[in-house]
């Protein structure tokens, strides 16, 4: 995977819904996570700041609040970007499951400027399940969480997210498969 973030920037809305997690500990275990974004003007969601800030966001609640922490983050973020995209109509009025991810991999190609295009691709669907590859350099524990929160929002039962490659592992990309079981109308 091209893991450059040279001329990558995303929304500044990223960075204050991930710190929204932390703002209890802000004065706390959570400061240095709060200094890392202070030379940024962060009151203007749709202005972007650079993509490395985002991923030595992640890193530093990784190793030092822990990877539950960071996954619980996405989940969080992940039931605001379910928010946002139903809000904007992108996934239509009630969503399933391959609608809201389609909207996630549009969401990725909007809100994040990067010249390589990189985002979220959609490798296999299926009525009950999707495969997605990360492509961008998105931190893959938060990723994990927030795909999680989006697919629970659509009201299926069971949702599962299982991280089946890796980059850490010497993949090429992470890719994850999610699995739902709809609800059937009686």
């Amino acid at each position: 995977m091209d893991d450059s973030t040279t001329d990558v920037g995303l929304q500044a809305g990223f960075i204050s819904d991930l710190l929204r997690n932390y703002e209890s500990a802000r004065e706390s275990v959570a400061a240095p996570l709060f200094a890392l974004a202070n030379q940024y003007d962060l009151s203007n969601p749709a202005k972007l700041v650079p993509m490395e800030l985002y991923n030595t966001m992640c890193t530093w609640i990784e190793k030092n609040l822990g990877p539950a922490s960071l996954k619980i983050a996405g989940q969080n973020i992940g039931e605001r970007v379910y928010n946002l995209v139903v809000a904007s109509g992108a996934a239509g009025p009630n969503p399933d499951p391959l609608a809201m991810l389609r909207a996630l991999k549009y969401a990725a190609e909007t809100m994040i400027e990067d010249p390589a295009k990189r985002g979220w691709e959609i490798v296999e669907s299926g009525p009950e399940h999707a495969l997605m590859r990360r492509t961008q350099t998105f931190n893959s524990i938060l990723q994990h969480g927030l795909l999680t929160a989006l697919v629970a929002k659509t009201g299926v039962r069971s949702p599962s997210v299982t991280l089946v490659k890796s980059v850490a592992s010497g993949e090429e990309f992470d890719e994850y498969r999610i699995a739902w079981i709809p609800l059937r109308n009686a």
